[in-house]
């Protein structure tokens, strides 16, 4: 059953129970007044009978003064009690919610009001009045708890939708402040689930599409028994599977932070490196300190490093560590694309080899506050970790 049937529920039990309450006690007060009105009629009677019977209008006039009593000229209503005297009868009527005092004495007849009986009509129509007041108030509150409650059936709602794969489906961030609360934390928890999900979505077809080639070139070289080209092949397969891992464990795990110098990092990077020819490359040191993980700053520069000796139009490249930077400059022309498109978390289709290495390093600078920059100048890329937060 949801909440606003149950609310609805009890505001109609609430009611019932407040309508029946109140009849309840206006009956009861209906009796006691018919009882009092009742009791001093007849007490009345017996002060009021000598007077009638001796004829004496002054002193009647002052008696019905003294017991709050009003000759009327009302005769038609319903007879609620009666009672025959020697010469006469007295009879107690209703009519129109009061009750009136009915003398027959021998051939004439006195009709009398008690005036206090307009205090229990001011009574009743006060008593109503409140329960009108409540019911309203009542309905007041149902509405106001619908009009909480209407923000949480929809996040409910937009919370059933995402669960069953809707994953674009977001919430407005209105309300009370603690409903903008609730909408907002779910529209950051449905973004981040989103992009996770489409990351990993990417991620096993961008891992399906670039095992193809190695696998392809794999099984080739294991037909030809080419053992230098399987060995390869492998290689290739393995450092692709490192690089993978390196980037989801990235959105994961703590960074361990230490202080070392550029040259320790440059050192790092190279030893992760299968370099045959180390007079393919050459390094210019003016030390300085960075506060960083050594291992992961170190993967950022070994695929520079990587990208560089594999795109290069001729050796050797260049490693310049000075001022807060560490360089990577390389032969070749200007990319051919945006320099954003190559740090996309996922290669693109003839993006010259840079995707994933790239897209490493970014996530590695990123994460220390670091920058991961690039420019050509004088036919040569050169690819710049700013270590300047």
């Amino acid at each position: 059953m949801s909440i606003k049937r149950k609310i609805t529920i009890l505001f109609f039990i609430s009611l019932i129970l407040m309508l029946i309450l109140s009849f309840w006690v206006e009956r009861l007060n209906d009796s006691k007044n018919r009882k009092l009105i009742i009791s001093k009629y007849i007490t009345a009677t017996k002060e009021l009978m000598p007077i009638v019977a001796n004829g004496d209008k002054k002193i009647l006039s002052k008696k019905l003064e003294e017991l709050k009593l009003n000759l009327s000229s009302n005769t038609l209503g319903v007879t609620i009690f009666q009672k025959p005297l020697t010469f006469g009868s007295i009879s107690i009527i209703k009519k129109d919610g009061g009750y009136y005092l009915t003398i027959n004495y021998l051939d004439e007849k006195f009709n009398f009001y008690d005036n206090t009986q307009e205090l229990f009509k001011e009574e009743k129509f006060i008593t109503r009045a409140l329960l009108l007041f409540d019911i309203l108030i009542l309905f007041l509150i149902y509405v106001i708890i619908l009009k909480i409650v209407s923000p949480i059936k929809e996040l409910s709602k937009k919370m059933d939708s995402f669960s069953k794969g809707d994953y674009t489906i977001r919430v407005n961030v209105n309300g009370d402040k603690e409903i903008k609360v609730a909408n907002r934390s779910f529209n950051n928890m449905a973004e981040s689930l989103q992009r996770s999900i489409e990351d990993r979505e990417n991620l096993l077809k961008y891992i399906g599409h670039e095992l193809k080639t190695p696998l392809a070139k794999a099984k080739f070289a294991l037909e030809k028994r080419d053992l230098k080209l399987l060995e390869k092949n492998i290689k290739d397969i393995d450092i692709f599977v490192s690089e993978v891992l390196n980037m989801n464990l990235l959105t994961t795990q703590n960074l361990n932070i230490t202080k070392f110098k550029a040259q320790t990092v440059i050192i790092e990077a190279l030893d992760k490196l299968y370099i045959s020819d180390e007079e393919s490359i050459q390094v210019e040191l003016n030390d300085f300190f960075i506060e960083a993980d050594i291992h992961y700053i170190s993967t950022a520069l070994k695929n520079l490093i990587d990208n560089a000796l594999k795109y290069t139009q001729k050796l050797p490249i260049l490693i310049v560590a000075k001022e807060n930077r560490i360089e990577v400059i390389s032969y070749g022309d200007r990319l051919k694309q945006e320099f954003n498109y190559y740090i996309e978390p996922f290669i693109k289709e003839n993006s010259n080899g840079h995707g994933l290495g790239l897209s490493i390093v970014e996530l590695i600078t990123k994460k220390h506050g670091f920058s991961l920059l690039y420019k050509h100048q004088e036919g040569k890329n050169i690819f710049i970790i700013d270590f300047t937060s």
